[in-house]
């Protein structure tokens, strides 16, 4: 809040990570539209805007088929996480952004890209990989379809190589100066260790992952699909059906936009690099929708040739309607309105000492713009057992009743055995859900009353 241009390029504070081009260019519209919510969240605001009229042309340059095109622009359009994501001072829109405005670029006929792509493609991929950490993975299924491409027309000679070096070049800058020993690193790996997955591919544990990560993929965080009605099977055909045409009808191009750059995150998340969780794999939403709707498209297309018209038409319609039915249910929600835990701060908890988790940046912005009068919050570790926890409070000093600012679903912050024992213990007073976040009243634990002498002092 309070850094220019040049301290943005020292860690940021509060374990907090983005790409320099990202703080560069969110800091670039605040001092034009000055400090605010609004100023914060224009920039992936505006990327995200500009970038929808290319997804259409971009999914339809890859697979060279309207009714696939349409299908994957319907539900990109309507889909409640890339809404969310795309006012939110996050760069995961900026990731979706990079893949589609270089799939654009890698595929489009229109006359000045072709005579321009190169230096498009330098220009662009250099900028996506300043803004996005997923660009790599999307630079690196660029040069697999350059490459692919090129062998194909045999047309070798046309080099791409002082592409591939600019990008290279600033890449090695990016990894040097913002990415390499970077003092959040093995922090953050611990934060993000439930979304790598296990080592032994074939364990139950990794059996357990992969349909955690299914579930959340498809159904609860990122596509919101409806999975009644057999829709799971359904899909599942899909993708079977998709991957299985691609491949046997050599579809290359295909394979390398879809699947390359989800099997690459992967290895990614293996080696513990990149997590695997929906914020992070948003950028893969247009491989994702390419197989699934490939997939539909095949089954519509073998009804109406094996059955007929309204059949097709049927089956159509049944995923539109369990593609989009609970994302159009979740239009305006507000799971992350601060405003209720705001205002019950003010009224209720002035005086009381707050011990914060996972919403501290959030307090800290608050308490800065001086929506929050209760400036006595304490950041507290994520993803600790109630043994460490109830240490906190007698290592604080509290000596009375204090708040907990946490969120509202605890595997968040790794705090399922504290609240659980909390609750047990008949230590909450009282709870406030606020969407995404929860404000807990709670009772200083039986030790640290005990310790307390007569005059309130330890």
């Amino acid at each position: 809040m309070h850094r220019g241009y040049l301290d943005l390029l020292k860690p940021l504070e509060n374990f907090q990570t983005a790409p320099i081009g990202f703080l560069f260019a969110v800091e670039f519209f605040s001092g034009i539209f000055g400090f605010g919510e609004k100023a914060l969240r224009f920039f992936p605001f505006l990327i995200s805007i500009l970038s929808i009229p290319f997804f259409y042309h971009a999914i339809k340059g890859i697979t060279q088929n309207r009714l696939t095109s349409l299908l994957c622009f319907f539900i990109y359009a309507i889909t409640n996480s890339l809404i969310y994501f795309s006012n939110e001072l996050k760069p995961y829109t900026i990731d979706i952004s990079a893949f589609i405005f270089l799939i654009y670029l890698l595929t489009s006929n229109h006359s000045f890209v072709s005579k321009h792509r190169k230096l498009l493609l330098s220009i662009v991929g250099a900028l996506f990989l300043l803004m996005s950490n997923a660009t790599i993975v999307i630079l690196c299924t660029a040069g697999a379809y350059i490459i692919y491409d090129a062998i194909q027309k045999k047309s070798l000679k046309e080099s791409y190589l002082l592409v591939f070096m600019i990008w290279l070049g600033v890449f090695i800058l990016q990894y040097v100066f913002f990415i390499l020993d970077h003092p959040y690193q093995d922090g953050m790996a611990n934060i993000w260790a439930f979304t790598f997955p296990p080592t032994d591919l074939f364990s139950p544990e990794f059996t357990a992952y992969r349909n955690n990560r299914l579930e959340e993929v498809f159904f609860t965080h990122l596509l919101f699909f409806h999975a009644d009605f057999y829709f799971k099977y359904f899909l599942l055909l899909a993708v079977f059906f998709a991957t299985v045409h691609m491949i046997s009808n050599k579809k290359y191009s295909l394979l390398i936009f879809t699947w390359l750059p989800i099997c690459l995150h992967f290895a990614l998340a293996y080696y513990k690099i990149y997590p695997f969780y929906y914020r992070f794999i948003l950028y893969l939403l247009p491989s994702l929708l390419i197989i699934i709707a490939y997939g539909f498209g095949l089954i519509s297309s073998w009804l109406y040739r094996k059955a007929n018209f309204p059949l097709a038409l049927a089956f159509v319609l049944f995923v539109l309607l369990q593609t989009s039915r609970a994302n159009l249910s979740k239009i305006g929600d507000q799971d992350r309105d601060f405003s209720g835990i705001i205002d019950k701060i003010n009224d209720n908890y002035k005086e009381n000492q707050i011990l914060i988790t996972t919403p501290w940046t959030l307090y800290r912005y608050y308490v800065e713009t001086n929506r929050i009068q209760n400036h006595t919050g304490i950041a507290i570790p994520w993803s600790i057992d109630y043994s460490t926890y109830k240490k906190i409070p007698g290592d604080r000093n509290l000596q009375d009743d204090y708040v907990l600012l946490h969120a509202s679903v605890s595997s968040v912050d790794g705090y399922e055995n504290v609240l659980e024992t909390l609750n047990r213990e008949n230590l909450i007073l009282e709870k406030l859900d606020s969407g995404s976040y929860a404000l807990s009243f709670l009772k200083l634990p039986p030790s640290v009353v005990d310790s307390l002498s007569d005059d309130g002092q330890p």
